[in-house]
Formats: C-alpha cells, structure tokens, sequence
C-alpha cells in the first residue's frame, strides 16, 4: 500500500471519529463535556496536519514498519523530546513556549536564549535546550495510555454484540496493552501487537480509538503503539 493510501485511511479514520463527536456535542448541548470540546479540536488539526502530507505523499508503495524498526523507533522517541521553554512575567510563570515572539498587551518582544526582555516591569525568559525530563515523559504517557483506557472501556460498554465474558477479556487485555506501554523503549513490541489484534478482533473501534488518543509526540511508545495500530488496519484492510 502507498504512503498516500495509508495517510487516507488515517484521515478516513479520524474523520468518523470526529463525526462520532459531533453527534455527542449536538446531543449534550451545552452540557458537553470539555474533554469532548478538547478532542474535536485535535482532530481538527490532525486532520488539518494530514490532509497536508497526503499533498505531499508518495503513490509508491510503502511497507509497515518491520518488528525490529518499531523497537528502533520506541528507543528513538522516548529520546527525543523537543525543547521546553518558559517565561517569568512579574509573578506569572508561562511555560512551553514555542516560537520567537511574545506578545502581552502593548509589549512586543522576541525571545532570545540567555536575554532579557524589559517592557516596563522585567520580564526574564529562560530557553532550556535539550531533551525534557524522563519522569515528565513517563507521567505524559502515562496520562495518554489513561485516556484510551477510557476510551476503550466507553466503546466496550456501548457494544451489543460482545456479552460479559468477551467484554472482561477485552478489559483484561487492555490492561496488559498498559502494563508493556509503560516500560516504554523497553516494551516489547511484539507483545503490543499481539495484544491489539485481540482487541481489534473482537471490536475493530479499538482501532479509531488508539488512533486518536495515543498521537501524543511526548508519550513516548504512543507514535509507536500508533504504528502498529496502523498496521493492524492495513492488514484487515487487505
């Protein structure tokens, strides 16, 4: 299958999830919960982001990534972690700041590594390089691997067609899914994709679900988890 077949099935993907979401704003009203709100406008720019690879995408066939490369790459994004900044305002602390230029009323500054920046009160900025701390990777996978769980348990619930036992299966199989996630690059690739061909056997949502909750760059497996969800898909899709 094409880089530009793989990237449409990822927008086809995302596009019904995000039309599942819209159905449940409607729905609730003003009583929609934020993480709902908070969602939508992530698919939204992952939708925004793809559309623009798929201008850009090869027709060549591209083959999934093989066992060893997905062990390559866990390894590779649990060490690459972009640069953190922050800002000092008065009393006010603003962190993960990216980009050059701060605007705040009618002070407008670019930022510089080791510089100040005065404008009435000081205002005293700090660009740290490098790559964030492993505990604040660990807790961000962590809370992505929370949310699907979530997610999962939500599409386990509102399915008629598995009856309790299957339903506990899944349950127990997504928490060994969480269990292997979190030893990040040392997690077993191989383990994770056995695991998700369960839970994609018995209810194929899982894999909408992983698509758009583990898509965080800081969680360390979740590209990679993302890769063997994607797959997945390809494999049933054949």
């Amino acid at each position: 299958m094409s880089q530009r077949d793989a990237i449409q099935k990822q927008i086809t993907i995302h596009t019904r999830r995000l039309q599942k979401l819209r159905e449940q704003e409607a729905l609730k009203g003003l009583n929609t919960p934020p993480e709902i709100s908070i969602e939508i406008e992530d698919i939204e720019t992952k939708l925004a982001d793809l559309r623009k690879e798929l201008a850009n995408a090869s027709s060549q066939p591209d083959l999934p990534l093989s066992n060893p490369e997905l062990a390559q790459e866990m390894a590779r994004q649990s060490d690459n972690t972009p640069p953190s900044s922050s800002t000092q305002i008065g009393g006010l602390n603003f962190g993960n700041i990216s980009g050059s230029t701060i605007n705040i009323g009618n002070v407008s500054a670019d930022v510089n590594a080791g510089g100040d920046i005065v404008g009435g009160n000081k205002v005293t900025t700090t660009i740290t390089s490098g790559s964030t701390s492993q505990g604040d990777v660990q807790a961000q996978l962590e809370a992505a691997l929370v949310k699907w769980r979530q997610e999962l348990t939500a599409v386990l619930e509102q399915s008629r067609d598995l009856d309790s036992d299957d339903k506990e299966y899944a349950e127990t199989t997504a928490d060994k899914v969480i269990k292997e996630a979190k030893k990040g690059s040392q997690a077993n690739p191989e383990k994770l994709e056995g695991f998700f061909k369960k839970l994609s056997n018995m209810t194929p949502d899982i894999l909408e679900v992983t698509a758009t909750t583990l898509q965080n760059p800081f969680a360390g497996v979740g590209l990679v988890l993302q890769k063997i969800n994607d797959r997945i898909t390809l494999e049933r899709a054949e």
